[in-house]
């Protein structure tokens, strides 16, 4: 349906969690998206660039053309990073793309997941082996990662995690507020996207638009 598609069509495709994100999911069957061009992926890219006030793309590892070319129309790349041997040799093999990126104006930042204070290779090491600087990191806590897993709900809901007051600490920092409006005792990312609707000028209020909304922009990027 993508030669009508709209925002009305869209939405019927999108999946709404109570937190307050929306979801445009892979497909049920991975063979059914080997049809779509990547012209086709930019299309719906844009399209929710101008009904959303933020757009994540969850992309695969493998850095294929049509991640590449997502990379390309994005504002900010995050490189999400262990501390081990291998992640730190992907990210090398990688800093010719991440430096054309960053050449074009995009910006590029290191986010350690699952970090370990004692860890055989520190973030002082990640950083001198990929010259760059670590923007975040996030503490490992394999026991509430793997019931967010199995209950099905996200992390950020965990109001006793100390992983998911990091998470609402990172989120804070890229939409650019102060540290007061982190979310410091639950670290709910639905209460920090409605901290996000009073901080945006010109963002819907109401319950009905659980994703911060705003009016479209003639030649705005997101």
């Amino acid at each position: 349906n993508l030669h009508r598609l709209d925002a009305g069509l869209l939405t019927r495709y999108l999946t709404r969690h109570e937190s307050g994100v929306d979801v445009l999911a892979a497909p049920y069957r991975p063979q059914m998206a080997d049809g779509l061009t990547d012209e086709q992926v930019l299309q719906v890219l844009r399209l929710l660039r101008h009904h959303y006030d933020y757009v994540i793309v969850d992309s695969p590892k493998a850095l294929t053309p049509r991640t590449v070319h997502t990379l390309e129309a994005a504002d900010g790349v995050f490189i999400v990073a262990q501390t081990n041997v291998p992640t730190i040799q992907n990210i090398q093999r990688s800093l010719g793309l991440f430096e054309r990126l960053t050449e074009g104006g995009k910006t590029v930042r290191l986010i350690v997941n699952r970090h370990e204070k004692n860890s055989d290779i520190s973030l002082s090491d990640l950083e001198r082996a990929v010259e760059m600087d670590v923007y975040w990191a996030i503490p490992n806590d394999y026991a509430a990662f793997a019931y967010s897993m199995n209950a099905g709900k996200p992390l950020t809901m965990n109001e006793s995690s100390p992983t998911a007051r990091e998470l609402a600490g990172l989120a804070t920092r890229i939409a650019g507020l102060s540290a007061e409006d982190t979310v410091r005792s639950a670290g709910r990312l639905g209460s920090l996207l409605g901290r996000l609707r009073e901080k945006m000028p010109g963002a819907a209020r109401g319950g009905e638009a659980r994703m911060i909304r705003r009016p479209q922009v003639e030649g705005e990027t997101a």
